[in-house]
């Protein structure tokens, strides 16, 4: 995080089920969330890169993670890396 009084980056302590490392991916924060979507990531056996569609969540006041899979699953969107989020008022998040 970056602090916008000091300008400094620090590192918090955060909970729950860590997601796992990724790169391309986007985020946009719905109320006191932040939602992570989609992204590369490398398998941890075969060292393979490849494309994501798992969101994860971040409450901001506790710091915890947890998996936020979209429901139904079959109208979540592909996996994908290189892509921009917004979220919106109705709190809806758009890829």
């Amino acid at each position: 995080l970056h602090t916008a009084g000091g300008g400094e980056w620090v590192r918090p302590v955060t909970y729950g089920g860590v997601p796992a490392a990724r790169a391309a991916h986007a985020s946009a924060v719905i109320g006191q969330r932040l939602f992570v979507f989609g992204g590369q990531t490398q398998d941890t056996v075969s060292r393979n890169i490849r494309p994501s569609s798992d969101v994860a969540s971040l409450d901001l006041s506790s710091l915890t993670w947890s998996a936020a899979d979209p429901a139904p699953p079959r109208d979540g969107p592909l996996s994908r890396f290189g892509h921009a989020a917004v979220s919106l008022l109705d709190g809806t998040m758009l890829l």
